[in-house]
């Protein structure tokens, strides 16, 4: 894994000298995000954290018109432990989420490196910086979808259907690659007039020899500026560490309202359904709302509230996040 992540390494900067002559554009976006929030259960002192707090770059540069690499550092979290010493645990999040080659030609792509697993689903969809974590499933949670391997994908000439298929490490695994643990699966993007989707279909390896069904559906319908989204998931919660798959099922809706890119509001929903002996989830819903707002450029406020019977408690938080953006 060493030697293919060097020649990797190798590959790029010979890339890079060779496409100085041609004027092509990169992007570095600096972005730091502070947050704090504070959980009230019943009799008991509220308790603080900061939530999403973290430092992140994203790095895209176009060495030609159709070959293209991205790499997004974390640099500090909230949780900063592990982060350095996890790089090789497909089922731990590290400083690397993203370390990738895009490679496009006629209607075809190919994506090398590392990147999202690609499953399907609205929830799942944004940067991790743009997560809320008070509205999250437990789904989306606990399982880490940044993985090596590659992707091969289409997209129609009407740029409305995008269809993909990947092969990358299993986040079940216990070490990339070495444990033989692998995954497999297919996303189709939509987006036809206001109905869009993103569905997956994945083969998971959860041990040798072992596959897991997993789909994550994904549909959003428009108007205007109000949305609706359905999220539906064929598990409760994952284990990575412990490479468990939970049978159940998670359905999550939002409801939402864009101010024209100024403001946003949504209230959101999740219900976790879970196999009859499962206290600690069985039943458990979660109601909340969020919203965020753009007073300047770059800069995003968010502010949000939930009830999660899982944990039996109230959440509020409010979030601060930053583009610093440099084009060349």
């Amino acid at each position: 894994m060493k030697k293919s992540i060097a020649l990797l390494l190798i590959a790029l900067c010979s890339i890079c000298a060779w496409s100085q002559e041609d004027d092509y554009k990169g992007d570095l976006k600096v972005v730091p995000r502070f947050d704090v929030g504070a959980n009230f259960y019943e009799g008991e002192k509220p308790e603080v954290d900061w939530g999403n707090s973290a430092l992140y770059t994203q790095l895209d540069y176009n060495f030609t018109s159709s070959l293209k690499f991205r790499m997004i550092n974390l640099w500090v979290n909230s949780e900063p432990k592990g982060l350095y010493s996890n790089f090789f645990r497909p089922y731990a999040v590290n400083f690397l989420p993203t370390f990738a080659l895009d490679f496009s030609f006629s209607n075809f792509y190919v994506t090398v490196g590392k990147d999202y697993l690609g499953l399907g689903g609205f929830e799942n969809d944004p940067y991790d910086y743009d997560f809320d974590f008070d509205q999250l499933t437990p789904f989306c949670w606990y399982m880490v979808t940044s993985q090596w391997g590659g992707r091969i994908g289409w997209i129609s000439e009407s740029e409305n259907t995008d269809l993909s298929f990947a092969v990358t490490s299993s986040p079940f695994g216990t070490r990339t690659f070495a444990d033989g643990l692998l995954a497999f699966t297919g996303i189709w993007r939509g987006n036809y007039g206001p109905l869009s989707t993103i569905w997956g279909v994945s083969a998971v390896a959860t041990e040798k020899g072992k596959y897991e069904f997993l789909a994550t559906l994904g549909q959003k319908l428009t108007f205007g500026g109000f949305s609706a989204t359905f999220d539906w998931f064929n598990t409760s919660y994952p284990d990575p560490e412990s490479g468990f798959l939970a049978k159940g099922h998670t359905l999550r809706g939002e409801l939402a309202y864009d101010f024209d890119g100024k403001a946003d509001i949504a209230l959101t929903g999740s219900r976790i359904l879970a196999p009859k002996g499962d206290l600690e989830l069985e039943n458990s819903w979660l109601a909340g709302v969020k919203a965020h707002i753009c007073p300047i450029e770059n800069l995003k406020i968010s502010l949000t509230g939930a009830y999660n019977t899982n944990y039996g408690c109230w959440d509020f938080r409010a979030g601060l996040l930053y583009y610093f953006d440099i084009t060349w």
